[in-house]
């Protein structure tokens, strides 16, 4: 890990702050934490989680670069297919985990020129740094239509319209799991004498949704991906160690797609499209 940035001493600091919160979590689960609970924390821990805190994520002064921060034809693209599903629906946007803002601001301005402004878009983020941040991108790049925003805690009980997220099935906490000769057994975090995280694994028992990124079920579990998809970002560096400066850098897995799919037939939804992102901009002009 030795080519990666160095953090300044306020980030090690804050780093080791969160490590020590982790270290405590565990010594109270008597050693042993679900991978789960460790990406959990790590990304969402009040005040210290890499999503939770304040350090910038998105960009070139960030960890990665999204689409939307790339090119503004990302959101205009999308807006079509916004559009559509606004006029067979109602006019209304829920945006989940909105980054920047980038995205809502481009789709904004794009349905304004499509003459399909929606009544309200709604952002739904947990990260009150983020949200100061969506709300700066938005009043800078179409001030005239930050009225129509809104930020919520929870979804609506109800909701007729649009609900979007982008890059956000990656962030949410997933767990590891190996085949070993003996069965599979759940991989998770404990403290080693050194007082380092180490992989620790427990047989399997229940029911575990692998929750990862970029796959149907038949190419996830192909044979050839012997190494799993467990990735990390930091400052422009993808590496694959999840227990280097925790806080400081994403921690990220691919989607089973076909495991969300199933998800959704269980709560009575359908699946109406599946395709890749280059096809679906594609699609939609």
């Amino acid at each position: 890990m030795t080519q990666l940035p160095i953090p300044d001493p306020q980030a090690l600091a804050h780093s080791q702050q969160l490590q020590q919160l982790i270290i405590e979590q565990i010594g109270a689960a008597d050693g042993w934490i679900s991978f789960g609970h460790f990406m959990n924390l790590a990304l969402y821990a009040p005040g210290l989680g890499y999503y939770a805190a304040g350090a910038r994520k998105f960009g070139s002064a960030g960890d990665f670069v999204t689409a939307p921060e790339m090119t503004g034809l990302f959101g205009q693209t999308v807006a079509a297919q916004v559009r559509e599903i606004m006029l067979l629906s109602a006019r209304q946007i829920i945006e989940v985990g909105a980054g920047s803002g980038r995205l809502a601001a481009d789709l904004l301005l794009e349905l304004e020129r499509l003459d399909c402004l929606p009544d309200q878009y709604a952002i739904l983020d947990l990260s009150a740094d983020l949200r100061q941040r969506q709300q700066e991108t938005i009043a800078k790049a179409a001030p005239h239509l930050l009225d129509r925003v809104v930020w919520l805690d929870r979804l609506p009980e109800t909701f007729s319209g649009v609900v979007l997220a982008n890059e956000l099935l990656d962030a949410l906490p997933a767990e590891v799991v190996a085949w070993r000769e003996n069965g599979i057994f759940n991989r998770g975090v404990a403290v080693d004498a050194a007082g380092c995280f180490t992989w620790s694994e427990r047989p399997a028992s229940g029911a575990l949704l692998l929750i990862d990124y970029g796959f149907p079920q038949r190419e996830f579990y192909h044979q050839q991906r012997g190494r799993g998809t467990l990735m990390c970002h930091y400052r422009h560096h993808a590496h694959p160690d999840p227990f280097y400066l925790p806080g400081l850098q994403d921690v990220t897995v691919h989607v089973d797609f076909t495991a969300i799919i199933a998800a959704a037939h269980g709560a009575g939804l359908a699946l109406l499209g599946y395709t890749n992102q280059g096809q679906f901009l594609l699609n939609c002009g």
